[in-house]
Formats: C-alpha cells, structure tokens, sequence
C-alpha cells in the first residue's frame, strides 16, 4: 500500500506541474511536451512518413494543398506555428497530422473529394487536431502510464517482468484519437473553413463519403475510419455547426469545385502498377526493372520504403529493402551489417544470382532474454558498387529452420525484369468528363475499368443518378496493363 501510495504522489506531482494552456480552449491541461520539443517530433517524423508513403509526384497538386492548407492555418488559432502541408502517394482515403503542425493527405482521399470546400474541411479538421495539441494529450497521457509501469517495475518483480509488453500496449491504446478529440476538430475544421471563406455547408458533404466507403484489407496505411473514430451523427452535426456559423461569415461562399476537378484531371488512381505490381505469384518493377518471387501463399505488402511477405500462420516474415552499398560488396556489407547489430555470421557464402553479385548468410544475434536468435541475411547488388537488394527473413522460435530454403528461393528468384508489358504498364487515372447530354452515371460509367460503384463513390452520387447536361463528372482512364 505504502508503495502505491509513492507511486501515485510521485505521478500526481508530475502531472501538477506539466500543465499547459489549450491554445483553442484556454484551458490549462496535461501537457509533458514544450512547444520546441512538439515541433521537433513532428520534423524527426516526418522524414520517416515520407520515407514509408512516398509523396505524390506532382508539383501543382501539392502546390494546390499546400495554398489551401496555408489559407487555414494563417487563420487557425496556432497562426504563428510554421506548418506544412503534403500528399502521400497512397490510394487509401485517409489524412493525419503529426505534432508540430505536419499534415498529410493520400491522393486517394483527394480524388475522392468534389470540390475545394471538401479538401478546406478535411485539411481544416487536421489542423484542428494541431491547434488543439491532441497529438501532445495523448503522447503526454502515453508517458504518465509508461511512467506509472516504470515506477511499479521498480516495486515489483512480476510488473518488471512484463512492464516491456504492457508499454507497448499502452502505446497502442492511444494510437487513434478520441470521440472527444474528433468532436473538437470537426468543430475547428467547419470554423477554419468559414473564416477562409469556404461554404462549410458543401465541405461537410465529404463526411459523407467517408461513411460510405467500407475498410479495405492488405493496406498499409490505415483508411481515414481507423485512425478517426467518428462522433455519433458526424454528417448532421457538422451541416448543423455550419448552419449556424455561417450567417457569422456573408463572406463564406467558396465552393470552387470546378477548379478542383482541374486539378486532379490526370492524378493517378487506385494502386500504381508503376511502382510494382503482383502477376501470377511473381512481383514485378518497372521502375527498378526487376522482379522476384515472394513465397507462395504468403501475404504480402508492398510500400515505397519495403517489400513484405508473412506466412499465413505468421510464423515467419521476410522483407525486401535497397540499401545503400557505400561502394562495397556485399559479404562487405553483410559484415557491417553484423557489426552494426552485434552479431555473428554463420553459413554464409558468396554466390551469383542470375549473373549478379550476391551473399547469403545467417546472422546470430542476442535477443532481449539473452537467447541466441537467427535471423536470414540475403544481399544482392545487380551492379558493382550499385545498391544492394537487401532480405531479411525471420521466424518465431525454434521455426526458423523450417523457412530458410524459402527465404533463399525468394533471394535467388532476383532478376532483370524483361517483359515488355510489365515495363510500359501505366496506372489509371482520374478523367473529368462533361455531361454533353442528360443521362445516369451507370450508363456514363459503362466500360470504366473499374466497377460503377466506385465511380459513384469517386462522385458521392448513387450507381443510378442522373446527371444533367453540363455536370462535370469525374471517371478513370484505364492505363496499360
């Protein structure tokens, strides 16, 4: 008792003098973070989101975001944070802020949306997530429970035992925001809008379409309804802030979805093949002009940053990245490999991989309960002194030898990439089309090469709607597959 007491003085001490004052409600909060140490998450972060998303390329869509973003933040109630504003090169519905005034959107999401009003919403919400320093809350409420492990582990052999795993739990708990949290931003993001001008009214129809769209399987960036748990009733209560709001704001009548839709004529759609593509069990590149075979059956995973496979048990992983030779060759690199993460090589060799430099070994390294841990090491360098292919395979305990011949096979299936169809493939991209004459989407969609609900979903209009003579509607151009 005596030593739950301690504990729970030392922490009330702790939280009593790290308040600070809301910027959006004026009201002093748990707050672990100063301002310099918000902004330097956010700018270590970012390179890392970059890294693992990769940025849409194309100057005048992030010039777009960026100026709408920009617009709202100079009239949000952080105005002299120095915020920034990127799209992710990622199909899935989905935008987030990081501390510090990072924001992201997916040029999934902005395909989706209709008009200028929509993305001001979107955009606005996250920097309401910013101005309110909820990403500060919860990391702030995050190292109070870490803090409160910590200092039982202290007190108790049982809690010191298992206070790693229950860190990490903790640390997942407060990985989404709020019922709360999002409450707020939606109120900050109709605010934002109306003070920049925007109808907030149209901008909150793009709730709509986030309510429609049902959580797809594989991604690897979450959709905007797992990391946004929504409020009861967010469409209707929205409408209803900027209902009320808006006669504030005479001013506020900015739809522009004409010039929105100019803006995403030609914006890649769904996945892009150019950045490599799965056909019959075999991945293929056009970009790096290679291809490999994972292993059979097992799920994978593919991101600008990595090449991933799991077995379906998940027993055993395998990854792919490039890396950085420095000029030296790859049994050189896998020394420094070992070097860097302690280990020992065992069964290692040289060998040629479809006429490729390449090494192969097992690297034993320490695990955390002092165990030796195998793990398979597979390196490739296609060109002398080039970058080096780079696999890692490892198992749960005890299986790892069940799986090495599969994480060779997938090493040595490495090679040039020849066929002609894969290296010309080209994704599908968004197309606006004028309504000449008056018809419904399902007829204007026919021989779209993706399904009539997902053009209406692209529109937020039902598969049968009518469309009048004039309506600007947006469709996919079909690549070259």
């Amino acid at each position: 008792m005596r030593k739950t007491l301690i504990r729970s003085a030392i922490l009330a001490g702790l939280v009593a003098c790290s308040c600070a004052i809301n910027p959006v409600t004026g009201k002093r909060e748990l707050a672990l973070l100063s301002e310099s140490q918000e902004i330097s998450m956010g700018r270590e972060a970012d390179p890392q989101i970059v890294a693992e998303y990769g940025l849409y390329d194309d100057p005048k869509i992030q010039a777009y975001v960026n100026e709408v973003g920009q617009k709202m933040a100079r009239l949000s109630h952080r105005a002299d944070l120095e915020f920034t504003f990127r799209v992710l090169d990622s199909p899935i519905l989905n935008a987030f802020a990081l501390p510090g005034g990072y924001v992201y959107i997916t040029r999934g999401i902005l395909a989706h949306m209709n008009n200028e009003a929509e993305l001001a919403m979107v955009v606005g919400h996250e920097i309401g997530h910013v101005t309110a320093r909820h990403g500060v809350s919860q990391q702030s409420r995050a190292q109070v429970a870490n803090l409160g492990l910590g200092l039982g582990s202290v007190f108790s052999e049982t809690l010191a035992k298992y206070g790693q795993a229950a860190q990490q739990a903790t640390g997942l708990l407060f990985l989404k925001y709020g019922r709360d949290d999002e409450r707020q931003s939606d109120e900050l993001g109709v605010a934002y809008s109306l003070k920049a001008g925007y109808d907030a009214t149209a901008g909150c129809k793009f709730f709509e379409v986030l309510d429609r769209q049902s959580a797809e399987s594989g991604q690897s960036l979450p959709n905007w309804m797992s990391t946004h748990p929504a409020p009861a009733d967010r469409v209707a209560t929205t409408r209803q802030l900027a209902a009320t709001q808006r006669p504030q704001f005479p001013g506020a009548t900015t739809v522009a979805e004409d010039r929105h839709k100019r803006m995403l004529e030609g914006m890649v759609f769904g996945d892009d093949p150019r950045q490599g593509f799965f056909h019959n069990g075999v991945f293929k590149h056009p970009a790096l002009r290679f291809q490999l075979a994972m292993p059979r059956g097992w799920k994978t995973a593919n991101t600008p940053n990595a090449l991933q496979a799991l077995e379906p048990q998940e027993r055993a992983m395998l990854q792919m990245t490039l890396a950085s030779s420095q000029g030296v060759t790859p049994a050189q690199h896998a020394a420094r490999v070992a070097q860097g993460a302690q280990g020992t090589l065992a069964q290692a060799g040289a060998e040629r991989v479809h006429g490729a430099d390449a090494y192969l070994a097992t690297l034993v390294v320490q695990a955390e309960d002092g165990s030796q841990m195998p793990v398979f090491l597979g390196l490739v360098q296609r060109q002398p002194g080039g970058a080096i292919y780079q696999f890692v395979g490892q198992a749960v305990p005890g299986a790892y030898d069940g799986f090495v011949d599969e994480f060779t096979t997938a090493v040595r299936s490495l090679d040039t990439l020849t066929d002609s169809n894969a290296l010309n493939v080209v994704p599908n991209r968004v197309a606006v089309q004028s309504i000449t004459a008056a018809t419904t989407l399902s007829r204007a969609a026919a021989g779209a090469p993706v399904p009539v609900n997902a053009i209406a979903l692209l529109n937020n209009l039902a598969s049968d709607a009518a469309l009048a003579r004039g309506f600007q509607l947006k469709l996919v151009r079909a690549g070259r597959k």
